[in-house]
């Protein structure tokens, strides 16, 4: 299943506001959560893995870092690598990624990871990137540049050391992509054309629109598109650039989708963009939706992501030496634990020098959920029969003060779709 909810632009400070790259980082892990507890496979690309806050920021954390890496191990989560430019492993995507830039005539790759990067000018850039380059072709590990500070470059280290460790982890069991069975430019026209034919469908939004078509095509760059869109910035309503940015936004992982060796994948829409989806549905495709709320939660009962990889293992086995539903299977797990009345989801980001250096997330970050479990009560049990994914709550600790990060629930649709 691949998830749209790790695109990295979704916890891109270029792109949203610190508030923003939170929850979508908190929308991100929690699917993470439900699709591995209903017993799906995520499957992230290069990109996700390689420059995702939410995946780095897991790694980060010591007391994560090893379960989470064992789910890649065990293929509960599976990563897919592009094979086009040579790359053999995530490392070589990323000193490819790096390479961007180098001969003073292309742009450099845009990492959501490091935003720092966009801080210095463009020597020193070249500069650190080929440091980069040179010592991982000699294992030397040192990054040092003159004139890039000594955090960025120690936070450079800790995600170089993530990237390694994960391609230990699938010791290259990668599956493999080449080609894109569908592209960007005329993904967005029939999306574009459709919300504009939508009844009651606002004049400067069909204005827009056009405008946008009419300057392409865009060569599949979603960049450009970016672009366009925020030189209209002033001349349209934010409410329609947002909408008609999150279109290209869905258009483009829709077209990722369409080159991963998978029939699944997800989109995910904010609710005020109801009629997004509704273009997407009529279309076609559409297996399930649903509805997704995360709103703040005192609740203190946890399964964390270390306690999931052995929970899973055990559903897993109930599932199939008993040949019972994954409800059924989650159901009889529960009977044999001691958490009552209800389980629930939580995962934590410790105070970690290297993870604070990321701008916006907080230092600790829970992350609670009535989602997922049939092993939960009933009627989290019904919830999952019907393919619901429930409440999510979530609360900030900023040392020992306790405060909530929303004011009120935030809901957003997922549609779970099929290659066409």
């Amino acid at each position: 299943m691949f998830l749209d909810l790790l695109d990295t632009t979704r916890t891109s400070k270029e792109q949203n506001t610190i508030e923003e790259c939170t929850i979508n980082a908190i929308q991100g892990e929690s699917m993470l959560f439900y699709l591995l507890m209903s017993g799906q496979t995520p499957t992230l690309n290069q990109t996700q893995i390689m420059d995702s806050a939410i995946i780095h920021q897991i790694l980060l954390n010591n007391h994560i870092r090893e379960p989470f890496l064992k789910l890649i191990k065990t293929e509960k989560i599976q990563l897919t690598l592009y094979t086009g430019n040579g790359a053999q492993s995530l490392q070589d995507y990323f000193k490819n990624s790096l390479k961007y830039g180098l001969d003073n005539e292309q742009q450099f790759f845009d990492f959501s990871i490091f935003p720092f990067l966009k801080q210095y000018d463009a020597n020193t850039r070249r500069t650190l990137h080929a440091t980069i380059l040179k010592t991982l072709e000699h294992n030397t590990y040192n990054f040092k540049t003159s004139g890039v500070e000594a955090e960025h470059i120690e936070y450079i280290g800790a995600i170089i050391e993530n990237i390694q460790d994960i391609d230990r982890a699938i010791k290259g069991q990668y599956l493999l992509t080449k080609t894109f069975n569908k592209h960007l430019d005329p993904l967005f026209q029939s999306q574009c054309q459709a919300l504009m034919n939508f009844e009651n469908t606002d004049p400067e939004f069909i204005r827009l629109c056009r405008e946008l078509l009419s300057k392409g095509p865009y060569g599949n760059r979603r960049s450009a598109y970016y672009n366009v869109l925020k030189s209209m910035q002033g001349h349209y309503s934010e409410i329609h650039l947002s909408k008609l940015k999150q279109t290209v936004d869905n258009c483009y992982n829709q077209a990722i989708a369409s080159s991963i060796p998978d029939d699944g994948y997800s989109l995910n829409f904010s609710s005020e963009f109801v009629d997004l989806a509704q273009s997407i549905q009529n279309n076609g495709g559409l297996q399930r939706k649903e509805l997704i709320a995360i709103k703040p939660s005192d609740k203190s009962i946890y399964i964390t992501w270390h306690t999931l990889v052995d929970m899973l293992e055990e559903v897993d086995r109930l599932e199939q030496s008993k040949g019972i539903s994954r409800v059924a299977a989650l159901n009889e797990y529960k009977r044999t634990q001691s958490f009552k009345p209800i389980i629930q989801v939580a995962k934590y980001l410790a105070h970690d020098t290297a993870a604070s250096l990321i701008p916006g997330v907080p230092q600790v970050v829970e992350i609670v959920s009535d989602l997922i479990t049939g092993a939960a009560s009933d009627w989290t049990g019904g919830l999952l029969k019907k393919q619901s994914v429930g409440e999510i709550g979530v609360s900030i600790k900023e040392g020992k003060r306790k405060s909530k990060i929303l004011g009120q629930t935030i809901e957003f649709l997922s549609m779970t779709m099929r290659q066409s």
